[in-house]
């Protein structure tokens, strides 16, 4: 019995841990992408900005999950 909450606990570790990875990932990519665009800078990134929302928002959610095991249904 032990051992099995042992491995639960372990997976929900590895696996939100690698959501935020993926999440950060996005982000930043989704942030930097279109800044070209824009002409790029910190202007650019700042004009950009509305589309990494979602990602910013996936982001946010795995943490509140991560912090907050009862929230992440563990």
């Amino acid at each position: 019995m032990k051992n099995r909450k042992k491995a639960a606990k372990n997976l929900h570790i590895i696996s939100v841990t690698i959501l935020l990875v993926v999440a950060a990932f996005w982000f930043v990519f989704a942030l930097l992408s279109g800044s070209e665009e824009y002409g790029g800078g910190i202007i650019g990134i700042m004009k950009n900005s509305p589309n990494a929302i979602p990602w910013l928002i996936l982001f946010g959610a795995v943490y509140c999950a991560w912090r907050w095991r009862l929230v992440g249904a563990r």
